[in-house]
């Protein structure tokens, strides 16, 4: 797994040992309750992204975008291929959980509850940006 170089002094190469899924690099934790820290370096983008059940978000590929999502509440489907010409696979991201999507991979999520996540990205999300580095799958991945 490559680390991104804007975080590669936050992630070690054993945070991404269960890639999609990464360790939480740094946790903290006392009788107060506890400190997740799920992102540090240079990045240009922090998303609060609520979805309903059943819905489906990204469904498309990122150029050289990438991003980490941290999932609130809430549980989805997660599919990714190591490339747009492999097979796709699928894993289930429950509540607490961290995942990394690196940029030319395919990449859709399903939402099987209501949920909320956290996206920190590498680019703006201004649409026209955003826009400009992703494109849209109609039917690499079965719904």
């Amino acid at each position: 797994m490559i680390i991104p170089s804007e975080l590669n002094s936050f992630f070690k190469p054993n945070h991404f040992l269960n890639y999609p899924k990464i360790e939480i690099p740094q946790k903290f934790v006392d009788s107060r309750g506890a400190i997740m820290n799920i992102a540090d370096g240079k990045f240009s983008d922090v998303a609060v992204i609520e979805c309903k059940s059943g819905a489906i978000r990204a469904n498309h590929i990122h150029q050289d975008d990438w991003h980490i999502c941290y999932l609130v509440y809430g549980k989805m489907e997660y599919k990714w291929a190591d490339s747009i010409e492999a097979k796709p696979k699928s894993i289930q991201i429950n509540q607490g959980e961290l995942f990394y999507t690196p940029p030319k991979v395919p990449h859709l999520m399903k939402f099987i509850e209501n949920s909320c996540f956290i996206a920190v990205a590498k680019l703006s999300r201004l649409q026209d940006k955003y826009e400009d580095d992703t494109k849209r799958l109609e039917n690499f991945f079965s719904a």
